[in-house]
């Protein structure tokens, strides 16, 4: 498992690749989150991430496509009670 944001699809090849080499299956999970939320939930932590990190991250975020190499994609959103992941689809 990869625990990172891997925004762009630069940033996903080289885990995708090396996944692939070693015969895993590869499944992404696409975390939706609006910039005004995240910044709220991180006035929250104990420990904040940098404004300027959360801005930065968000200005280089694309997408995942199955293209990419993914034998799996799913979609995941924040509820009350924890995340729920959903069936992929194009519309954002």
């Amino acid at each position: 498992m990869i625990d990172n944001t891997n925004p762009s699809r630069a940033d996903r090849t080289k885990y995708i690749e090396a996944a692939k080499n070693a015969q895993y299956s590869i499944v992404g999970y696409y975390f939706r989150s609006k910039v005004e939320d995240c910044l709220e939930r991180n006035e929250t932590r104990v420990v904040r991430v940098p404004e300027v990190g959360i801005l930065s991250t968000a200005k280089k975020l694309e997408l995942p496509s199955m293209d990419e190499g993914f034998e799996n994609l799913r979609y995941a959103r924040l509820t009350e009670s924890g995340f729920v992941a959903e069936e992929w689809n194009n519309d954002v």
